[in-house]
């Protein structure tokens, strides 16, 4: 069983939703059950990663877990709690959605924190996948200002270029991934 996490969100929700039109039983973790979206084969199970005596049992009997948070402030407890979470359920396999650049030297908080939980996921003893997306398409609506005032798309390439792709294009590499790696 997989266990999906971020289940709501922009790319989660586009894991789910494929995993389900190919057939693929999956659960998903989820803090408030009114978000839910009803997709055939996906159970939605309640728990808060900001709360890990809620995890124990949408963990139970699943063997891999796409590992995926929003970029805020919690990010690293929340996926601690959730990587913990999996050792004691016996995941055998964790893909972690991470972030291109993620290195302890990294000038991006968000690189620096995903290099920090992937180094302690690799400690973890669980087998693991890191996959690490450049920038998505949708993010560009967040830099309109940039782009619309300066003329500018800021990014982590320096001066460099980088390509760009939609979170669904994304979401299929994701959901081939956590279905056919390890466990």
């Amino acid at each position: 069983m997989i266990l999906v996490t971020g289940g709501t969100g922009l790319i989660g929700s586009e894991v789910l939703r494929l995993l389900s039109r190919a057939g693929v039983s999956a659960r998903a973790l989820v803090r408030n059950p009114g978000r839910a979206q009803a997709l055939p084969g996906i159970t939605w199970v309640q728990g808060d990663l900001a709360r890990p005596e809620t995890l124990a049992s949408g963990f139970a009997g699943c063997t891999k877990l796409f590992l995926l948070t929003g970029n805020v402030e919690s990010a690293s407890d929340l996926q601690r709690h959730a990587i913990a979470a999996a050792r004691q359920a016996g995941v055998a396999h964790v893909v972690k959605l991470s972030a291109f650049g993620a290195s302890q030297h990294s000038n991006s908080v968000i690189g620096r924190m995903h290099h920090q939980i992937e180094k302690e996921l690799q400690e973890s003893g669980l087998a693991w996948t890191m996959l690490r997306p450049h920038h998505f398409m949708q993010n560009l609506l967040g830099q309109a200002d940039n782009i619309i005032n300066d003329g500018v798309v800021y990014s982590s390439s320096g001066d460099g270029r980088s390509g760009r792709r939609r979170h669904t294009d994304r979401a299929r590499a994701y959901r081939e991934e956590v279905r056919h790696h390890g466990g």
